[in-house]
């Protein structure tokens, strides 16, 4: 059965126009391994705190069109 909470996240990154691929990046994961997450098919402690987190922090890096790029790369 697939936990509740994926659902939830799948639903904020939607909503956000957030893709797995953004967002694992972002999180320093691969897509798959996220997507084995939100799917249900693996389970690692803290995941859901984990991706809840980093859902929130890349809304608001969007919001205040921050870049995850490490500053002098202009």
């Amino acid at each position: 059965m697939i936990p509740k909470w994926t659902g939830e996240a799948v639903k904020k990154m939607h909503l956000n126009g957030i893709t797995i691929t953004e967002l694992a990046e972002f999180m320093g994961m691969s897509r798959p391994w996220l997507n084995s997450i939100l799917t249900g098919k693996r389970y690692s402690q803290g995941s859901r705190t984990k991706v809840m987190t980093a859902i929130d922090e890349y809304i608001e890096v969007m919001k205040n069109g921050k870049t995850t790029e490490p500053d002098g790369n202009e």
